[in-house]
């Protein structure tokens, strides 16, 4: 358990395999079964399996937008069954510090594990920035590891 990745990354998903944060997405797009990325296709890079995020570069968000937050934990250590023991917790704070909302804890049973919150409409919060964190613990290794990103909510 040593990289939360997926934080307000570059163009390349493969630039954020490092500790870093969650992924704003504006949509998630179902791709066809089997089909291989189309590397013409700007957000190539996003493909996983059948799907495809679509993921918002910009920090400023407006009220009128809906976002999901996407994220993966890598590298839990497995027992001899080749089973995990972790968990995830996903946090939205102001930026200040004040906690909004904290998720219960998702168990994890797997090496590798993703999920995504969403979407989410922003029209219930108020203009201002933003936190969205997750802590990622692997029971077995002993170890917990957490990552964030930002984000402004304009009118």
């Amino acid at each position: 358990l040593d990289r939360v990745p997926w934080a307000g990354c570059g163009p390349a998903a493969a630039d954020c395999l490092a500790p870093g944060g969650v992924l704003v997405v504006k949509d998630i797009q179902q791709a066809a079964a089997n089909a291989p990325a189309d590397p013409a296709d700007p957000f190539a890079a996003f493909q996983m399996g059948p799907m495809r995020l679509v993921p918002v570069f910009a920090s400023s968000l407006h009220k009128r937008d809906a976002v999901t937050f996407f994220f993966q934990v890598y590298d839990l250590q497995v027992d001899g069954t080749g089973k995990a023991n972790g968990s995830v917790r996903l946090k939205l704070a102001k930026e200040s510090g004040e906690l909004l909302q904290a998720l219960p804890e998702t168990p994890i049973q797997t090496a590798v594990f993703s999920t995504a919150l969403g979407p989410v409409a922003l029209a219930a919060f108020a203009p201002g920035r933003y936190l969205v964190q997750i802590e990622a613990t692997d029971k077995l290794a002993q170890k917990t590891t957490s990552a964030q990103t930002a984000f402004e909510i304009l009118p």
